[in-house]
């Protein structure tokens, strides 16, 4: 019997054994028409497996999940497109050039408001010519990522957007937000520099010890901490110390630490929570490497833990 319905799981596209996806990763790949930082069928295979994961066919997972630094992330459009197939919703309460706020409603009637700021993005260490060139479509992608991970776990499943994993400069993304591409960091050789200065240069930046800062940065880490609401009690119990001139570690370490202070106390979370999401103090996390977008997964994760007691 002839019937038009049309078959929605079609084994050509989406072969149902890993020995079928990889013959078929290797058509495409010798095709030349995938992104370029899809050289080998085993990359395919990944990106192929991550939209399987999300119920992405092939081809639509080529042009919407892209590997950055080794992980595969999703387009701010497509966590959208994902939240609103699983039945939950998201309304865009604001997005300028200089600030995102999305309320996210899951069907089961919980609402969870997140919101980005470009003062959020300065003090995250974020910029570069897109940032520049497109602010607002910048704020929507970080807003809707943090946001969705903590509302709507179970549909991202931790995933990031490209933007968030990237260097700056590396994320092509057109007028409308959307990513178009996502380009490898470029190698720059090491330029010579005059012995002097080269022995000077890393003491500005890395310097040990917050008596051992230069004092403009002294005085911007606490503009920064003040900007952002965060009190001295806070601080001292974030960085572990009873005053900032026994803090011994960097420039660059602060920044993180205070940038994980703030996302914790919007989180309502507070330094105590912030502490058992990582399972040990802010400052020593820190201090074994943990970077902003590592410390915010671990939040995001910690929250949803919580809520879903």
């Amino acid at each position: 019997m002839m019937t038009t319905e049309l078959t929605v799981y079609d084994t050509a596209i989406m072969p149902e054994s890993f020995e079928g996806m990889l013959r078929q990763a290797e058509v495409l790949v010798n095709s030349g028409l995938l992104p370029a930082e899809i050289k080998t069928p085993a990359a395919a295979v990944t990106v192929m497996l991550t939209g399987r994961e999300l119920g992405i066919p092939p081809m639509q997972a080529f042009r919407s999940i892209y590997v950055v630094k080794g992980k595969p992330t999703l387009s701010a459009q497509l966590m959208g497109a994902l939240i609103l197939r699983a039945g939950h919703s998201y309304r865009v309460i604001e997005s300028s050039n200089t600030r995102c706020e999305i309320e996210f409603r899951r069907k089961n009637g919980i609402i969870y408001r997140h919101e980005f700021a470009i003062e959020d993005a300065k003090r995250a260490g974020l910029g570069g010519q897109t940032w520049q060139a497109y602010p607002k479509a910048m704020l929507f992608s970080r807003c809707m990522s943090a946001g969705a991970r903590v509302a709507m776990p179970d549909v991202l499943a931790g995933m990031y957007t490209p933007e968030e994993l990237a260097d700056a400069d590396t994320v092509i993304v057109g007028e409308g937000g959307e990513v178009i591409d996502v380009l490898p960091k470029p190698e720059r050789e090491d330029q010579p520099q005059p012995k002097a200065l080269a022995a000077a240069a890393p003491a500005q930046e890395s310097a040990s010890g917050f008596e051992a800062w230069p004092e403009a940065k002294r005085r911007g880490f606490w503009a920064q901490a003040h900007k952002a609401g965060l009190s001295d009690d806070v601080i001292h119990v974030g960085f572990g110390v009873e005053s900032m001139k026994e803090y011994t570690g960097t420039v660059e370490d602060a920044r993180v630490i205070l940038s994980a202070l703030e996302y914790a106390v919007k989180a309502t979370i507070g330094v105590a929570g912030l502490n058992e999401a990582l399972g040990m103090p802010i400052a020593q996390a820190v201090a074994e490497g943990a970077d902003v977008a590592t410390i915010t997964e671990a939040v995001d994760a910690y929250i949803a833990e919580k809520a879903g007691a």
